[in-house]
């Protein structure tokens, strides 16, 4: 009697645990530090005001891309199932390059350039958990970013150009089994300070546009602490017509012409659940 008094309550216990490890499946995944590698691809088009506008130039191509990144869902003043999250991302290599060159003649060239990319973004939202174990979840946030792109164009000249962003979105969960996590996430933000710079002239002051991103992610719990994880983002940007500048000089002048760019970003990752 006692040998399956012992087993009942083993099997109690196992059952138990096993329904704690369902119920938290998505507390798991977003109370986590990753590091992840991948690749981030990069449309870039300068474009006209002319009354047919055309492309100027261009910067395209696929580069290696690092990430790390932490999330946490707890409470936090009383407040329970805040959502925060830290990333960065950083992407560095060639593009190919069509356009000019960047002289007096305007000749026409096909080049390639270095590139390297930095983006970090904050999260702060409200997490709400519905299902009867809590296998899905919506959480709309307010964000932060920051981006930075180091242009080495055509190998010729240097422009940093860099952003940054405030906005908000949501962020939809869905656990389908115990160790598997879903996500999607849609936001959007507005520039604050953009800006492009190039050696021996000041900054250029780029005109607003709003931001889109738009994320899917899988995340697998190996075990309850081993996470792998797969995300893919797509964020889409312009820049408008920045002001002339003119360098110490005073012979020359640039200005920035409208510009669009398209990333994606492919990361593969893993991380340790806390």
């Amino acid at each position: 009697m006692k040998k399956y008094t012992k087993l009942a309550a083993f099997v109690a216990i196992a059952m138990a645990a096993s329904t704690a490890y369902a119920d938290d499946a998505i507390l798991n995944a977003n109370n986590q530090v990753s590091l992840s590698g991948g690749a981030s691809n990069l449309n870039y088009k300068e474009i006209s005001r002319a009354e047919v506008p055309t492309t100027m130039n261009s910067e395209t191509g696929t580069q290696a891309a690092i990430g790390i990144s932490t999330s946490r869902q707890g409470s936090i003043f009383g407040i329970k199932d805040v959502y925060t999250s830290v990333s960065s991302s950083f992407a560095f290599g060639n593009t190919a390059y069509d356009g000019h060159l960047l002289d007096a003649t305007f000749t026409p060239q096909k080049a390639t350039s270095k590139n390297f990319t930095t983006d970090v973004q904050l999260r702060l939202g409200k997490a709400f958990r519905f299902g009867v174990r809590s296998q899905f979840q919506v959480v709309p946030f307010v964000q932060y970013g920051y981006h930075y792109w180091n242009r080495d164009a055509a190998s010729l000249e240097t422009e940093e150009y860099s952003h940054n962003a405030f906005g908000g979105g949501v962020l939809i969960q869905g656990a389908p089994t115990d160790k598997l996590v879903l996500s999607l996430d849609v936001a959007v933000s507005g520039m604050v300070g953009a800006q492009m710079k190039e050696v021996g002239f000041p900054a250029a002051q780029l005109e607003s546009r709003p931001i889109t991103q738009v994320g899917v992610g899988v995340d697998y719990a190996v075990t309850k602490h081993l996470h792998v994880n797969v995300n893919y983002k797509y964020s889409n940007y312009r820049y408008g017509i920045s002001n002339s500048v003119t360098d110490a000089t005073g012979r020359w002048s640039i200005y920035e012409p409208d510009s669009r760019t398209t990333q994606q970003l492919v990361m593969f990752g893993v991380g340790y659940s806390f």
